[in-house]
């Protein structure tokens, strides 16, 4: 039996895949949410690794197609994902929406 006492071990980062990001407009779903990885671990390509596992579960879920909605410019671009538009968030402003097909 392993020696679970002996590994250490801290979440680094993750992601979310929900029904709803807050956006006014619901004719999307579902959406990959909540990239995040820690700062001092950053620049490692972990994100592009927690977007690539993102799309591939998706798949294996039947999504066809995952949308995002960011205010970052060029960081999903490099990555497959295509640029829709802006449109409503439920804050009342406006939000860059992303999607990217999963097959």
């Amino acid at each position: 039996m392993p020696n679970y006492d002996a590994v250490e071990a801290s979440v680094v980062g993750g992601f979310g895949i929900v029904e709803h990001d807050f956006m006014a407009d619901g004719d999307f779903c579902p959406w990959l949410c909540a990239l995040y990885v820690e700062q001092d671990m950053r620049g490692q390509h972990l994100g592009r690794k927690l977007l690539d596992h993102g799309v591939k579960e998706a798949a294996k879920l039947g999504i066809d197609r995952l949308y995002l909605n960011t205010d970052h410019v060029g960081y999903y671009e490099k990555y497959g994902w295509q640029y829709m538009g802006d449109f409503l968030h439920q804050d009342g402003k406006t939000a860059r929406v992303f999607s990217i097909d999963t097959k």
